[in-house]
């Protein structure tokens, strides 16, 4: 076994993760659209925001946002979040963190507050009101 088979091995399971949330709930069609938005947004492929491992920074910071996004708009939990990714519900805590880290820097709070206002009237009037987050965020 070479150090490619290797590594393929080890993540076949985490992408099986996201293909049995998403088959037994169905397409998210709301998460769809924060992924289509975050990667136009960003010039990143969609798959490559949804790959089983880390990435380089930028699209690291890309599926972070997409995460942030998806619980803070959305109302989906950290738990959801995840699932959809095909990780834990701790990175999404974590990403969720570094965003509003970023928030605090001026013009990173007005690139996302555009992304914000560009996703909230399609997702509450194609997909209903946003769930309450949590409060404690699982």
């Amino acid at each position: 076994m070479n150090h490619f088979d290797q590594s393929n091995r080890h993540f076949q399971g985490r992408g099986q993760k996201r293909s049995s949330f998403v088959a037994k709930t169905g397409r998210d069609s709301a998460a769809d659209r924060v992924l289509a938005l975050v990667s136009a947004h960003d010039a990143v492929a969609p798959a490559l925001l949804l790959h089983p491992s880390r990435c380089r920074a930028p699209v690291a910071r890309s599926r972070q946002l997409a995460m942030y996004l998806m619980h803070t708009l959305l109302g989906r939990s950290m738990t959801e979040v995840g699932a959809y990714f095909g990780r834990d519900r701790t990175t999404v805590a974590h990403a969720c963190g570094l965003i509003e880290d970023c928030r605090d820097d001026r013009d990173f709070d007005e690139e996302l507050t555009a992304l914000e206002q560009k996703l909230s009237p399609g997702v509450h009037a194609t997909f209903g009101a946003a769930r309450e987050p949590d409060r404690v965020g699982y």
